[in-house]
């Protein structure tokens, strides 16, 4: 999981049209007694936000406070690094302190009687980076009334000045958001007078980031829209090629740009993609002593791991071991506990699930092999094998495995997963028929399986048969997800076949 990095500006030209265009946009308004000006401080805290050198960001706005107490623009800059650092390290005590931080800024602009363009561009910034923060911590009812306040300064400021690509990227980040919102906040939503739109709003997204492609001047609004529009595809979109091919064309700076890098990995590793994964952290820019990114760790060892590489065992304990927040680590300790399974002992994987366990009990499908294991049932290695190679990419190898394991052989709950796997591979192979039926089997085998299993299998039924024009049955299955309730992975799951529903039903 990471985060965006973003680009340097490479010569001297382009360092000079960025230093014009903003202190136009900032160097002219002013608001409560100060101005929002672009000194150098903060010319050099954003190509560091942009890089992803937080500490140096942090020490340059400090440097610009004690400097220019006056400036307004420090705030704008500090929400863009609070809210980065936020979301890629996931602490609560990080989040909370932002929240009070940002209810802080907000206020400090909305006391204030003279106004300005950029008065409400900063306004609407803090609104968003709040809102945004609270839906990836899950506090929908807080987010939905933040985006209300940023959508509100948003659209009357695209209505003033359509021209202006951050109205634009603003406009385009909320329409997205709002449509992420789980049905059961719907209400919310509604209540406030606003409509999420997730399919327009990521399309406007990547319209912003292709037209800022090559405008330095705006590249910390681009590295937000980058950032912002892989971590909606990753958790809502259904179509990893897809999310790949976009970030690969948009991160082409990954051996000099350490944001670049981040995506580029991270997306890969999510989309099939284990050996660029590997070969993108290989290849990436060093980071400062000071502050190195533990995700790199987390994510090689993933994809190792997806390619039953041994030295994955390396990288997910250093990332155990210095990184101190809780983005991944849930992840890791299972993938900790498969490493075991496969390369060491029955002994040493349950040793690992214990630790696992601690901290994160017994729920979803560990509930389920913990009954397993109540009868003497170990997990399938050839089924774990399975899953990790295609989650790396490796379709023909995964399928290889599963075709080498009899199904009658399985427990029950293993056949669940055995069919839901071969359907995912066939799926991958454009063997449609082959997925379709594997699918159906894996649903008819869900009940006494509170697992994500059948859901997704639904779900994949759905977007199969809405691809082949058959949009009655796609209907029926994207309507059977959401009769599923309580398993892991509910809320992605039932979005992405939310969305699948609302299209099939414009369409209509």
């Amino acid at each position: 999981m990471r985060e965006t990095r973003n680009f340097r500006p490479q010569v001297a030209f382009f360092m000079q049209k960025i230093v014009f265009f903003l202190a136009l946009v900032f160097g002219s308004f002013a608001c409560y007694a100060g101005e929002f000006v672009l000194s150098r401080n903060l010319f050099e805290a954003q190509k560091a936000i942009a890089s992803m050198r937080f500490l140096e960001a942090q020490k340059r706005i400090e440097k610009e406070r004690l400097e220019n107490p006056q400036n307004l623009a420090s705030d704008y800059y500090q929400s863009f690094l609070e809210c980065y650092q936020v979301l890629i390290n996931q602490r609560n005590t990080d989040f909370d302190a932002f929240k009070k931080a940002s209810e802080k800024r907000i206020q400090r602009l909305e006391a204030e009687s003279s106004k300005s363009e950029m008065h409400d561009i900063s306004l609407c910034q803090f609104e968003l980076h709040l809102g945004f923060a609270k839906l990836v911590f899950g506090e929908y009812v807080g987010a939905a009334f933040n985006l209300r306040s940023a959508n509100k300064l948003s659209r009357t400021l695209y209505a003033q000045k359509p021209g202006v690509l951050q109205n634009q990227k603003n406009y385009s980040l909320l329409l997205a958001a709002l449509g992420t919102i789980p049905p059961k906040y719907a209400w919310v939503v509604t209540s406030i007078g606003m409509e999420g739109n997730f399919e327009g709003g990521i399309h406007k997204l990547k319209e912003f980031i292709a037209k800022t492609a090559h405008k330095p001047e705006l590249e910390l609004e681009r590295a937000e829209a980058l950032f912002t529009s892989t971590w909606l595809l990753l958790n809502f979109d259904n179509n990893k090629k897809e999310t790949w091919t976009f970030i690969e064309k948009n991160s082409q700076q990954f051996q000099s740009n350490l944001w670049q890098a981040y995506l580029r990995a991270l997306v890969a590793e999510k989309c099939y993609q284990a050996r660029q994964c590997v070969q993108v952290i290989d290849q990436k820019p060093q980071e400062n002593s000071e502050e190195q990114v533990p995700v790199f760790w987390y994510l090689r060892g993933s994809a190792s791991l997806c390619l039953l590489k041994k030295e994955a065992n390396r990288d997910l304990n250093q990332y155990l071991k210095h990184f101190k927040g809780k983005l991944y680590k849930k992840e890791c300790l299972k993938k900790l506990c498969w490493y075991a399974l496969l390369f060491e002992s029955e002994q040493e994987y349950k040793r690992q699930r214990s630790l696992f366990l601690k901290t994160y009990g017994e729920q979803g499908e560990e509930k389920l092999v913990g009954k397993e294991l109540e009868k003497g049932i170990l997990p399938s290695k050839p089924l774990l094998m399975a899953r990790l190679l295609f989650d790396g990419g490796q379709f023909n190898q995964a399928l290889s495995t599963l075709q080498k394991t009899k199904p009658e052989q399985l427990s029950a709950y293993q056949q669940l997963e055995y069919y839901y796997r071969l359907g995912r591979i066939y799926q991958e192979q454009n063997q449609l028929e082959e997925a379709l039926a594997a699918y159906k089997t894996c649903v008819e085998l869900a009940p006494g399986f509170n697992s994500y299993y059948a859901p997704n299998a639904c779900l994949q039924l759905g977007t199969l048969y809405t691809a082949t024009k058959k949009t009655d049955q796609a209907k029926m299955w994207l309507k059977k997800v959401l009769e599923f309730s309580g398993y892991e992975h509910e809320s992605s799951i039932n979005q992405s076949a939310s969305n699948q529903l609302k299209l099939l039903n414009e369409v209509d």
